[in-house]
């Protein structure tokens, strides 16, 4: 693919992003099976389920919710018990809140700097090492947003990392319809809960701009530059959201890590994706533990946080368990059974 398509981020049609029947469309999942995928599944702890109860030593309950970042309707329709979890909670924690409480932090974190290089020099972008399908992907979805086709040359590498984070089927309604997380903060506030950030929203930037992660914002450039390709499909759209709805995180986690394989070759596409999750899961689920025990001794506190920081030996779940919490699974209406 070495030109880039006609018309920017022409794949990311409504059709395809908002599918009429969301359900788990099994040629989606080639070579997999779906009973293969559950099976291998069992073998990473706490892989089913969105929603958990977080009991402290003490008995102060709190909830943990596992997020999906979109903004479909669907997916902001959250079950009844969430929603009422929500309203009585005291405390709701987000990944980070972007609510700033003076113009100073406001100003510090949308500095054009951190995104746009300040020295006129051209960006590292191309010392990256991608394949070419994956540049013009990139090339692509900056165009789509606006930014142009040569936005990788001038952007900073983390400002790029940043920028192609997010799903373009959220560009449809973006500024209107919330993602989950961020109509989970809204629901929160209304009710008067106290809103807290379990890192601070300039952690994401600050880390992948420091020289000595370079490889680090490479990873990740090259990992979520390859969620851009071109060939998503409604079908495709439609067994992500289907997996997630009915709780099965470990299978999206498998399926993410065979797709970043194929793309990039077994060796390099395993060690770019452990180093992106090493950082973006793992890393940052040791800061959310840590700065959540307070409040969660306390009790009264809802979670949200992406659902693949949940499962695993280095996911939340474990890590709170290690903290001397009692963490059970909250089963909802369409899961899978454990």
């Amino acid at each position: 693919m070495a030109a880039l398509p006609a018309e920017a981020q022409s794949w990311a049609t409504p059709e395809v992003c908002f599918p009429k029947n969301l359900e788990v469309y099994e040629d989606t999942l080639t070579p997999f099976t779906l009973d293969d995928l559950q099976a291998a599944a069992q073998a990473i702890p706490n892989a089913a389920g969105r929603y958990w109860r977080v009991t402290s030593p003490e008995g102060a309950v709190s909830h943990l919710w596992g997020t999906m970042h979109v903004n479909d309707p669907r997916l902001l329709d959250l079950p009844d018990q969430v929603l009422g979890d929500i309203r009585a909670a005291r405390a709701v924690a987000l990944e980070a809140d972007f609510i700033f409480t003076t113009r100073d932090d406001y100003t510090s974190w949308a500095r054009a700097d951190n995104i746009i290089r300040s020295d006129g020099l051209p960006s590292r972008f191309g010392l990256l090492g991608l394949p070419d399908d994956v540049n013009a992907w990139i090339r692509d979805r900056t165009e789509g947003l606006a930014w142009g086709a040569d936005a990788p040359d001038y952007l900073t590498l983390a400002g790029l990392a940043q920028l192609i984070l997010g799903d373009p089927c959220a560009d449809f309604a973006g500024g209107v319809y919330p993602n989950q997380d961020s109509l989970i903060q809204t629901l929160g506030a209304i009710e008067g809960a106290e809103i807290i950030g379990l890192e601070s929203p300039e952690d994401f930037l600050n880390t992948l701009s420091d020289p000595q992660n370079f490889n680090l914002t490479r990873a990740m450039i090259g990992v979520y530059g390859a969620y851009l390709n071109p060939t998503r499909t409604a079908d495709s759209t439609a067994t992500g959201y289907a997996l997630y709805l009915q709780g099965q995180t470990g299978v999206s986690m498998l399926l993410d890590r065979a797709y970043i394989m194929a793309i990039y070759g077994e060796d390099q596409g395993r060690d770019w994706l452990e180093l992106t999750n090493g950082y973006l899961l793992d890393d940052r689920n040791q800061t959310f533990v840590a700065s959540a025990l307070p409040e969660l001794n306390q009790g009264g506190v809802f979670i949200a946080v992406g659902n693949f920081h949940l499962p695993g030996e280095d996911g939340m779940i474990e890590l709170l368990r290690g903290e001397g919490f009692r963490v059970e699974r909250v089963a909802l209406p369409g899961e899978v059974a454990e």
